[in-house]
């Protein structure tokens, strides 16, 4: 907002410049107008870059959050090929909207870290889920 606000104002009043000229027995003046200085140009140009990559952050997330909250799981063919704990797991991830920690699944399934684990490399195996490294964590997705 403060970019912005800058910007507008650096650009509705342009600096005014007066040359003035002694001469022997005469003073010459002249007034030019509407100049921008040096200084002008880079705090347009900074408030400019400031607005345009404030845009891009606040408008980048959205689109993210809107991708993964319209993906509709289809849970049909998927359920026939699995066996009871990786259904319990593939519904745990299906209920939390098709994206979870690998933690939450342990939490929430009651089974070991191990086990989950594998489990997990199982359905990456066979292209349902994919497990993603973020930090310390796995992220799981559903294909």
């Amino acid at each position: 907002m403060i970019s912005l606000l800058l910007l507008i104002i650096k650009i509705i009043s342009p600096t005014n410049i007066q040359i003035v000229v002694y001469g022997e027995h005469e003073v010459y003046t002249r007034e030019l107008t509407n100049f921008y200085s040096l200084n002008d140009v880079i705090i347009i140009m900074l408030s400019t870059i400031l607005m345009t990559s404030s845009g891009i952050l606040l408008i980048i997330p959205f689109r993210v959050r809107k991708n993964i909250v319209e993906k509709t799981i289809d849970t049909s063919n998927v359920l026939n090929i699995l066996n009871k704990s990786e259904k319990k797991i593939y519904d745990i991830i299906v209920k939390m909207g098709g994206i979870a920690f690998q933690s939450e699944i342990v939490r929430k399934s009651g089974l070991s870290r191990s086990t989950v684990s594998i489990i997990l490399d199982k359905l990456e195996a066979r292209g349902i889920l994919i497990k993603r490294r973020k930090g310390m964590y796995n992220i799981v997705v559903l294909r």
